[in-house]
């Protein structure tokens, strides 16, 4: 299976289904409360999607800057492993997109 983030139209980003969760969970850590509970909101109505577009232009901004900081997280707490660069190139795919 695989989980899709849909940074602006015509602009996705597609990964194994893992990692997707990976990064909404890590998004969900990293920000503010109510923005938290957006998130986990939007995924659990489009389990394995999750689209920018319908957050508000202040929820959306702050996503985009948390997923900026992904690479560094992701070089922070994931565990060294055989993929771990390819999964850190692959984040570091979703950071460009935004």
């Amino acid at each position: 299976m695989t989980g899709t983030i849909v940074v602006c139209e015509g602009r996705g980003w597609s990964v194994s289904s893992g990692l997707f969760r990976w990064v909404v969970d890590t998004l969900a850590g990293e920000a503010p409360p109510e923005l938290a509970a957006s998130l986990r909101e939007s995924c659990a109505a489009h389990p394995g999607r999750l689209d920018l577009a319908e957050f508000p232009p202040e929820q959306r901004r702050a996503l985009c800057s948390a997923l900026r900081s992904l690479p560094a997280l992701a070089r922070e707490r994931l565990p060294r492993t055989a993929s771990r660069a390819a999964v850190i190139a692959a984040i570091e795919d979703l950071c460009a997109a935004a």
